[in-house]
């Protein structure tokens, strides 16, 4: 009753206008939340100010909670009076209104473990899911030259590993650019960059700016070149019939765009060919087999077509050696991969965004390694400051809530002295540190779902990773739950401890 009336330690003064800032602060988030569902969240300028939005909101979020509870019990709800909550909820406002700012401070940081742990797992799904998949063969070496036949790189190739199979190929072109006019102004990588104000693609603007995605035409392949690849890969071969033609696209892509080819014109030599088919096998497509996409015709078609440049596939048996693209790269440094005299604008890399690694020489045993250390350099760091964030956010709560302990020995001692048992006692202590521990949490749970789900659908999209939404965000979840549920414990035991110690005194 008397801790009833201590109006120095809860200050429930203007209550009313406290609670105001409950319902203020959850419109705050909702206009978060539709700005980062618009795309509005694109510069430094719209980051930082989405950050400081956050802030606001959770600093205004605890001021509300703490006056929503002064008013409940101020109207002595039916529940106030069960198992100890007006006690607990009277501390409870008391701790949120007294410490709203730390408890703010210790959701961010909570927050910023969450997403911390999430963004190194959303780099490790990648590394172990698409990584593999980006060089399907042993090596493969692009030539600006479409008459080049890689004599020096075979003579390297045969001096470091043993070759088991190799085929030298052509990429073509007919002059013309209908795929690459449609991806570069339908793609969400580009956004309006190559769009005219009413939607439409800016066809000038794409031919004479184009970023370098995709070469200057679109890129073709003979069948029997395409089958002779797919034969490589441990692939089915393909037909196809006179006057038909199939598009060869990365998954990713084609999971945005899906099937667009009644929207393009592909031209053959005697007029518009039809589409066979689509597929979406890994098949190095990041500037070597065309950037994101090549278009298969019959042999018939390719020889009316132009040589653009020259590709060399090869499968070598065991591993190859550490410096093997080193040694390729060093045949061919006076060569640029954005262009070269031989035939510019023949030469490109792809859309892909988050990861992206486009080279001359394609060495898989030296390439995969190389990647998975520059991951590293990205999932080490993003879990490392997660879970840092995380221990001392926990060490700051359990070191406030035992200091606190010598303050509750007398109140729980008055408890026991009224008649509550030792179970009781244990039962609301556990309750009294359940509700500050949850807080944070929850409320730190609540902010980080929403930019998860946001940065986990971009990195799904982007990468082509194939994993449920929330699987980034649960796996941090369990791990937080896993480390929180050790700090609690080892609080709750200690808290007891020492209300106990004083009780026998």
């Amino acid at each position: 009753m008397d801790e009833q009336h201590r109006g120095e330690e809860i200050q429930e003064g203007k209550v009313g206008i406290r609670k105001l800032l409950l319902p203020v602060s959850i419109l705050v988030l909702a206009a978060l939340e539709v700005a980062l569902c618009l795309g509005l969240i694109r510069d430094g300028v719209s980051i930082m100010g989405f950050l400081a939005g956050l802030v606001v909101f959770i600093y205004l979020f605890y001021a509300g909670v703490s006056a929503w509870v002064v008013s409940y019990v101020r109207k002595k709800g039916s529940r106030i009076y069960r198992r100890g909550n007006l006690f607990l909820l009277r501390q409870f406002a008391s701790k949120v209104r007294t410490m709203q700012f730390t408890m703010g401070t210790l959701t961010a940081l909570f927050t910023v473990a969450i997403l911390g742990c999430t963004v190194a797992l959303m780099f490790q799904d990648y590394q172990d899911q698409i990584l593999q998949s980006k060089f399907p063969f042993d090596v493969q070496v692009y030539g600006a030259d479409p008459a080049d036949e890689f004599a020096d790189e075979f003579e390297v190739l045969n001096k470091e590993t043993t070759v088991e199979d190799s085929y030298i190929y052509r990429i073509y072109e007919n002059g013309t650019d209908p795929v690459n006019v449609w991806l570069y102004s339908h793609l969400q990588v580009f956004g309006t960059t190559y769009q005219k104000p009413d939607g439409t693609a800016d066809v000038e603007k794409i031919r004479e700016e184009a970023d370098g995605s995709y070469c200057r035409y679109d890129t073709y392949m003979g069948l029997s070149d395409y089958n002779r690849l797919r034969h490589m890969l441990g692939y089915q071969e393909v037909s196809l019939r006179d006057g038909e033609y199939l598009l060869h696209i990365k998954e990713r892509v084609l999971r945005e765009t899906k099937d667009f080819t009644d929207e393009i014109r592909v031209l053959g030599e005697k007029g518009v060919l039809s589409c066979a088919g689509i597929r979406t096998e890994p098949f190095s497509q990041d500037g070597h087999n065309g950037g994101d996409y090549v278009i298969v015709v019959p042999d018939a078609e390719i020889s009316a077509m132009t040589p653009y440049y020259s590709e060399l596939a090869v499968d070598i048996k065991g591993k190859a050696p550490a410096d093997l693209e080193r040694q390729l790269d060093a045949l061919g440094e006076e060569q640029d991969f954005g262009g070269h005299p031989q035939r510019e604008g023949n030469s490109c890399y792809g859309s892909d965004t988050i990861v992206s690694y486009a080279a001359v020489n394609l060495v898989r045993d030296n390439l995969i390694p190389e990647v998975r250390y520059l991951l590293l350099c990205i999932i080490f760091p993003a879990f490392y400051i997660g879970l840092v964030f995380l221990c001392v956010a926990l060490a700051v709560l359990s070191v406030q809530q035992l200091s606190d302990a010598d303050k509750y020995r007398f109140r729980y001692q008055v408890l026991h002295q009224l008649g509550m048992g030792r179970k009781e006692t244990d039962h609301l202590i556990f309750r009294q540190l359940l509700w500050y521990y949850l807080c944070p949490a929850v409320f730190a749970a609540a902010i980080s779902s929403m930019i998860c789900a946001f940065i986990s659908r971009k990195f799904i999209f982007y990468t082509g990773v194939h994993t449920p939404l929330f699987q980034y965000f649960g796996g941090s979840c369990l791990l937080f739950i896993g480390i929180y549920t050790v700090y609690f414990l080892i609080t709750y035991i200690s808290f007891k401890r020492t209300v106990r110690e004083e009780n026998k005194r």
